[in-house]
């Protein structure tokens, strides 16, 4: 995942978006998310940063520039943002992630801080939502079957409390705006289809 993000994050387009995904487990903080904020933070990648975007299991960093204007949905018309929603430190996430109201926003945004993109801000920030990646349990139904080539089959998760509370995290050059989901997702890959690339044939192709 790193070497991906190394390797073609430069190539991006103005606007444009990597995205990385399969990020299963609070193992990850140290070998991922805290290599790829002094990644994104650094002095020459932070100037190019536009967007970061963290869903379940899954991140999307987005390039500056291009013609269309950064996901915020804190400045969509009717946005639900109560009064305990809108904080400026970062030791008041947790707090107002915990009382806001099903389908809300918290606000973080603080004027005297110059950007969220420096190898600080990001790594506490990656480290404060690690649980969003950090299920309490995988299970798969039929039991097993994520090891074999059955068509029929789902991989679960046992949300952890940040899945059943957080949905979204947009970290933006001036804000972070965390979505609070109406109820807990269901976060669940289903298979589609009949065939399957035999689960041998993966294996070996990766050694």
């Amino acid at each position: 995942m790193l070497q991906t993000t190394y390797s073609g994050y430069p190539h991006l387009a103005p606007g444009g978006i990597l995205a990385i995904e399969d990020i299963h487990g609070a193992h990850y903080l140290s070998t991922w998310w805290e290599p790829l904020a002094a990644y994104l933070g650094s002095p020459v990648t932070a100037q190019t940063l536009g967007a970061v975007h963290l869903y379940a299991y899954l991140v999307l960093m987005r390039k500056a520039g291009g013609p269309a204007p950064l996901f915020d949905p804190s400045a969509a018309p009717g946005a639900n943002i109560p009064a305990t929603g809108r904080i400026s430190e970062v030791n008041q996430i947790a707090g107002a992630i915990a009382s806001a109201p099903g389908g809300s926003l918290v606000v973080l945004e603080n004027p005297t801080w110059p950007s969220m993109f420096n190898v600080h801000g990001l790594t506490y920030l990656f480290q404060a939502f690690n649980e969003l990646h950090a299920p309490k349990a995988m299970p798969d139904s039929p039991p097993g079957c994520a090891h074999t080539n059955d068509s029929v089959c789902t991989s679960g998760t046992t949300n952890s409390d940040m899945q059943n509370r957080v949905a979204a995290v947009h970290i933006l050059p001036h804000r972070v705006v965390v979505e609070i989901a109406q109820s807990p997702p269901i976060i669940a890959a289903v298979r589609h289809g009949t065939e399957w690339v035999p689960v041998h044939s993966i294996a070996e192709s990766g050694r």
